[in-house]
């Protein structure tokens, strides 16, 4: 047998001698125990039984033993070692939920008159340490301690923000700046709440901090939010007391409406798509050139009350024609039934295509309502033209047709349709003038 094998039989039988040896010693009395350590030389195994029942034995001997075996697998001196942390420690730090919780401050609220914010207010932030070591008053140090945007909807202030990387420790986790946090807007503009604040930074060889959870209230130094009038005041300056030897500043800068944003946007992407309007305060109206209504015989009103709707105004036959403004010698035929559209948004005369003068934009009818929609044109041969709305879907529509007859490859129909457009507030003032309801 090699000397392998004889160490491995040796340990297995000892594990064995040792297990029955512990199950047969549980049935002992502890006389029994006492009596074997009351020997010279008892086994080690009675020694460490005794130990473990915490039995006392009368007799010199045995007491000897139980304090021998006891002092023998005790430490005498303690040694302090430098704790490392692998990257697995320190992400598991880093998960451990905070002892305390910004949303607890949730019902000191109700002290507060809040402000609600109807669309959405963003802004961005940054956040700098104060120290007052050196000055009362407090020095504001140069380098952002945190930084983000936060947005303003409703009673929420919801942020979206990161401690420095300076900061170090765990600072790193992103709940405590986007999760542990619970402020709120006042009506008079402060910023009050809880939230969770990192005081110190912290090298890669120390020990990581908690942070404090500290509540914002209003301070005498602070500029409050003036989110009413964001456009002329786009900032804040909300002054944190935090400990007596520093605290912070958090700044808000670059405040934006985002209705306000969203409508300049839009009106800017309409300016490149509608090049025949003008965007004046929200409302566009057309720039083509003009076209004046001349009329030819008196106009002849629509009588019939089954043909007569309350949303149609001045419907009438007029009889004239369109003489453009450039070129006063250009003169077009324009004999139709029209009506103002009762409409407080815009300007929009309605004309049926129904007549031989306007025979040339009748037999693209089908064409246009699959290119731009039924929004100004519709089956029974009635056909809108805008030259002032507040509807931007309409001053599409109206664009659309714009562009569908100018790439038609139909000059009569282009012509004429420019002259009825360009000529629409001409016939609306003639109709208003003339025609009696």
């Amino acid at each position: 047998m090699t000397t392998i094998k004889i160490l491995t039989s040796f340990l297995i039988l000892s594990c064995i001698i040792g297990n029955v040896n512990a199950g047969y010693l549980d049935d002992w009395p502890d006389e029994a125990l006492c009596g074997w350590l009351d020997g010279a030389s008892p086994p080690e195994y009675i020694i460490e039984e005794a130990n473990k029942r915490g039995i006392s034995c009368p007799g010199e001997v045995a007491s000897k033993h139980l304090i021998e075996n006891v002092q023998s697998s005790s430490t005498p001196n303690i040694e302090i070692y430098d704790i490392i942390f692998s990257d697995e420690i320190l992400q598991e730090l880093l998960e451990i939920s905070p002892e305390e919780k910004a949303s607890d401050f949730t019902r000191n609220f109700k002290n507060y008159r809040l402000a609600f914010i109807q669309d959405e207010i963003i802004c961005g932030f940054n956040l700098k340490r104060v120290v007052y070591e050196n000055k009362a008053e407090g020095e504001i140090e140069g380098w952002d301690m945190a930084y983000g945007s936060i947005t303003f909807k409703g009673l929420n202030a919801d942020f979206k923000g990161a401690w420095s990387k300076n900061m170090g420790g765990l600072s790193s986790d992103s709940r405590y700046f986007n999760d542990e946090i619970n402020i709120k807007l006042t009506k008079d503009g402060h910023l009050v709440g809880k939230m969770a604040y990192f005081t110190h930074t912290v090298g890669s060889d120390e020990a990581p901090r908690r942070p404090l959870f500290i509540e914002l209230e209003k301070h005498s130094k602070s500029k409050p939010l003036n989110y009413k009038n964001i456009n002329l005041d786009n900032s804040a300056e909300f002054w944190i007391d935090v400990e007596d030897w520093a605290g912070g500043v958090l700044n808000l800068f670059q405040c934006k409406d985002r209705k306000i944003e969203k409508q300049k946007e839009e009106a800017k992407i309409a300016a490149s798509i509608l090049h025949i309007f003008k965007i004046d305060n929200e409302t566009y109206k057309l720039t083509l050139n003009k076209a004046e209504f001349m009329e030819t015989k008196p106009f002849k009103l629509e009588r019939s009350e089954e043909y007569l709707k309350p949303y149609q105004l001045f419907k009438t036959v007029i009889f004239g024609k369109l003489k453009s403004k450039i070129d006063g010698n250009k003169m077009i035929d324009f004999t139709t039934l029209v009506f103002k559209q009762d409409d407080g948004q815009e300007q929009k005369l309605v004309i049926n295509l129904d007549d031989r003068t306007l025979e040339s934009l009748w037999r693209h009818s089908d064409s246009i309502q699959q290119k731009c929609g039924m929004g100004l044109i519709d089956q029974w041969g009635w056909m809108g033209f805008i030259t002032e709305t507040s509807d931007l879907m309409n001053a599409k529509n109206q664009q659309c047709h714009y562009d569908y007859f100018k790439e038609a490859s139909d000059t009569m129909a282009w012509e004429l349709f420019q002259a009825v457009l360009g000529g629409t507030d001409s016939i609306l003032d003639y109709l208003q003038t003339n025609v009696k309801r």
